[in-house]
């Protein structure tokens, strides 16, 4: 999930923009799945919400992931603020919710949406909302948390303390799909440079794992790639 375009910027600590992030969101009509056919797809739960957002975040231009190739800007990234707050000091602690997924579908997948189900992709109509900066780590300091998908309500959890500055990421492989069986080459590989002492270097994917590293990401998975897993394992 990523996002090239911003509505407003301030001078940030240690030479960064801080960047405000959306706070809205609205219907649009880009394709996406009303909710009534949302229910009959078996979210019996869904009803349109305004989704949870933490004021303790902020985006900001960074070095870290190299230049837009196609604008020639650097990228940018969540990471938890507070005004008034200094380095060290803990904004989220262990298991709490950061922010909520925004509550809009659509069939086909694109470059900043999120695959729920196999014909489910889940993106923000707002452009510049703070879910699309989130980016993808191999040591990631929240997860998703899939126990309410039937009101497609998917918060984003804390898996550790998080202080002042910190980047706020999760790991990809948990939702992407990546190549399919026979593929040299999927549209959403990328190398790695989220820094991690256990880095993977390149990215390409859930489906492509060994049976040992799917295991390892299992409780985290998204359901559809659970299932996934769970038709390799029975040899489908």
């Amino acid at each position: 999930m990523t996002n090239r375009d911003n509505a407003s910027a301030s001078q940030g600590s240690g030479g960064s923009r801080i960047v405000a992030g959306a706070r809205r969101t609205e219907w649009g009509e880009q394709g996406e799945v009303s909710p009534s056919e949302l229910r009959e797809m078996g979210y019996t739960d869904f009803e349109p919400f305004e989704p949870f957002v933490s004021t303790d975040l902020a985006v900001v231009v960074t070095e870290k992931y190299g230049k837009d190739p196609d604008t020639g800007e650097w990228g940018r990234t969540l990471v938890a603020h507070r005004v008034g707050c200094s380095q060290g000091d803990v904004l989220f602690s262990k298991g709490d919710l950061i922010l909520e997924l925004s509550p809009h579908f659509k069939r086909e997948a694109d470059q900043h949406s999120a695959r729920i189900d196999a014909n489910l992709h889940q993106f923000s109509p707002v452009e510049e909302a703070v879910e699309n900066f989130i980016n993808h780590s191999c040591d990631p300091s929240g997860r998703w948390d899939w126990s309410r998908l039937s009101s497609l309500h998917i918060p984003l959890i804390a898996l550790r303390d998080i202080h002042e500055g910190d980047e706020i990421t999760y790991n990809y492989l948990t939702t992407d799909e990546g190549r399919a069986p026979g593929e040299d080459v999927g549209e959403d590989d990328f190398v790695c440079a989220c820094g991690a002492e256990c880095c993977r270097k390149e990215i390409i994917g859930f489906r492509p794992l060994s049976p040992s590293e799917k295991k390892e990401l299992e409780p985290i998975v998204s359901p559809y790639l659970r299932s996934i897993l769970r038709e390799q394992e029975l040899g489908g």
